[in-house]
């Protein structure tokens, strides 16, 4: 028996069938619950962040904050080491 299968890939989605004997199992992410209040989790994450102290950002300059993800090659993660700009 094969089994329909789906993984991100891009804007959309592979699909493909595989033989349920050759397959281990299936790994999804828990999918959490949407945020109530988007704007206060992101003042709570800048003041309070994982692993490191907090950034002090300029008040009324423009900033960015740029998240890298596991999942996407970024220039810090190929030179093998943290980058701060």
């Amino acid at each position: 028996m094969r089994r329909a299968l789906s993984i991100p890939c891009g804007e959309g989605s592979l699909r493909f069938e595989a033989p349920e004997s050759k397959l281990l199992g299936c790994v999804a992410p828990a999918l959490g619950q949407p945020l109530a209040d988007l704007a206060a989790a992101i003042r709570s994450a800048l003041a309070h962040p994982c692993e490191s102290p907090p950034r002090d950002l300029a008040r009324g300059k423009p900033s960015a904050v740029v998240i890298d993800h596991r999942t996407r090659a970024a220039p810090a993660q190929s030179e093998g080491r943290p980058r701060d700009l």
